[in-house]
């Protein structure tokens, strides 16, 4: 289920045992068939990384970021709401 566009960068810093994975990619919070564990299996599959060993660090890093993403649209539309900006009123008569 995709819900319209709301695409966030997200950044990768982590290291896991001798592993170090730097990357950054783009993330739509709207498309709902977005899953973080499918994502570090394919990364991992990709890379040549064991999914067992990695996987799960990368999904826990990319959901962190998630609800980081998530609480700043929220606090940003309170904030917008609060203040009047991009509100229109409709009129039910």
């Amino acid at each position: 289920m995709i819900l319209g566009e709301r695409v966030h960068c997200l950044k990768l810093d982590l290291r896991v045992n001798s592993t170090i994975i730097w990357d950054q990619f783009l993330w739509d919070l709207g498309n709902f068939d977005s899953d973080p564990e499918e994502f570090a299996r394919c990364l991992c599959k990709d890379l040549e990384l064991e999914v067992s060993e990695v996987g799960p660090a990368l999904a826990f890093a990319i959901r962190e970021q998630l609800y980081e993403c998530i609480f700043w649209e929220r606090d940003s539309y309170q904030q917008k709401v609060a203040s009047g900006v991009g509100i229109t009123l409709l009129s039910t008569e």
